[in-house]
């Protein structure tokens, strides 16, 4: 085993017991806890911008009422703006514009159905509940994603129904979605979705409760999908899977399992899959991991240490991260404790680095890998830098945006109420003001309604509405 050592560790927000490695090939991490979320929690934290102004969204439930979608904004440094919305859902899963139309959409379980909820417009977040489907009798666990698993240019809904299998909904149209496909076998827990053995047909790829990893095949017909593969894994209740991607770049995107074991010191393990040649698969690396049933929860993956290799992190007691380090080969790379639940991976500062978020008890934990970075290009990418205000916020001839700060790279766009770019100007030029005539790029004059002016610098993103009255 390679030599260890302890690194230091530093932690902003609060109190928090770490176990860090850094390992003798030169991998270190070295996490910083940059923000705590109060009254929040879920089960996947889908991440996006949803009302287009730049800054990313993280999706949870308010711990407090269990069924409130509550959404957290990256503001700047270590703020995060909380929304509350009228939604009443269990858990968000999915994330993403289902049926093209520009409103973003977050797909949702509350009780025994799975839901869609839609923004209202193009700078809104998914707060309507447009769509639904009843599944009687079901305890209650999905899990969901949107995709294009038939490359029919429409969109799919995948679920996973407790007992039933995954199910499959197709785009048919404006919020709605219909029933194509029962994808059988594999009673709970995650899935994954990619053309893992290069053919050019999209695969799910799903574990199950007795011993077996299943890959299903889409066959080239529309709406149909057969199973292509089983692979054996000598462990059951293998509910954990993650699709990191080509980790170690021989051409096969690798698939990553979490699976229980029924005897040994461990109780679970880690495994990694990859494809051979069409519907073949091989197991290429595996090691034993303590987690038992009650705390082992999901994998994930990401790019957390900015080097444009992905990671992928497992959650049981605590969240453990692993890096691959040669052909076939990888390696724990550190953990956090603190008795985390769910945990997602996501780039919400847009710094290149993927934040762990996790829940743990009635909060949400968001941490990020400080390693290689300075205390002062750290303090300096989280700084705020610019301040801007519209004036006047309802206008006949025209507005002025209003800007302090020192940011020589801000940049402003205005858009109009279908999300289409109107105007952009870079206002450094400017010496903090920017004039707009409410014309668009063309000189042409904007119509009467509301517009969105977007004000993007380095390490901040702020929105103003302006509406225009002719």
């Amino acid at each position: 085993m390679s030599a260890m050592r302890f690194v230091g560790l530093q932690c902003r927000t609060g109190m928090l017991t770490l176990f860090v490695l850094a390992l003798s090939q030169g991998l270190a991490f070295t996490p910083v806890r940059i923000a705590v979320l109060p009254d929040a929690g879920g089960v996947f934290f889908p991440c996006g911008d949803a009302n287009r102004n730049g800054a990313r969204e993280v999706y949870l439930t308010s711990s407090s009422t269990g069924d409130s979608l509550v959404v957290f904004e990256y503001v700047h440094g270590d703020s995060f703006r909380r929304i509350n919305t009228p939604s009443r859902v269990h858990a968000p899963e999915a994330f993403g514009d289902a049926d093209r139309d520009g409103r973003w959409e977050v797909s949702a379980r509350k009780s025994q159905s799975v839901l869609v909820f839609e923004a209202p417009d193009s700078f809104s977040f998914p707060t309507d509940s447009v769509w639904g489907d009843d599944h009687p009798g079901v305890a209650g666990y999905f899990r969901s994603v949107f995709t294009d698993l038939d490359l029919d240019g429409r969109r799919e809904l995948a679920a996973r129904v407790e007992g039933s299998g995954i199910w499959i909904y197709e785009n048919a149209g404006d919020n709605q979605f219909d029933s194509v496909a029962v994808l059988p076998g594999g009673t709970f827990g995650q899935f994954a979705v990619g053309d893992f053995d290069h053919d050019g047909l999209p695969e799910i790829v799903t574990g199950e409760q007795n011993w077996n990893l299943y890959v299903f095949e889409w066959t080239g017909i529309d709406n149909q999908y057969t199973l292509s593969a089983v692979c054996t894994t000598e462990t059951f209740e293998n509910y954990s899977v993650t699709a990191p991607g080509d980790l170690d770049g021989d051409g096969w995107p690798e698939i990553v399992f979490y699976g229980r074991v029924e005897q040994g010191d461990y109780p679970g393990k880690i495994m990694v899959y990859e494809a051979t040649g069409h519907a073949q698969y091989r197991r290429v690396w595996e090691q034993p991991l303590q987690a038992s049933f009650f705390t082992a929860k999901n994998l994930v993956s990401g790019d957390v240490d900015g080097d444009g290799s992905n990671e992928f992190a497992f959650t049981g007691g605590w969240v453990t991260l692993f890096k691959c380090i040669g052909p076939d080969q990888y390696q724990q790379i550190g953990q956090i404790d603190g008795s985390p639940g769910f945990v997602q991976l996501y780039d919400l500062n847009s710094d290149g680095r993927c934040e762990i978020i996790f829940n743990t008890g009635d909060h949400v934990s968001i941490y990020e890998d400080t390693t290689g970075l300075s205390p002062i290009a750290e303090y300096s990418r989280r700084a705020p830098l610019v301040q801007a205000q519209a004036l006047p916020s309802v206008s006949r001839a025209g507005a002025s945006i209003l800007l302090t700060g020192t940011d020589p790279d801000a940049a402003i766009e205005v858009f109009g109420s279908d999300g289409r770019l109107v105007h952009n100007f870079r206002p450094a030029k400017c010496q903090g003001q920017q004039t707009w005539d409410l014309r668009d790029q063309n000189g042409r004059q904007v119509p009467a309604g509301t517009y969105l002016v977007v004000i993007r610098s380095k390490n901040q993103t702020q929105q103003l509405k302006l509406c225009v009255v002719r």
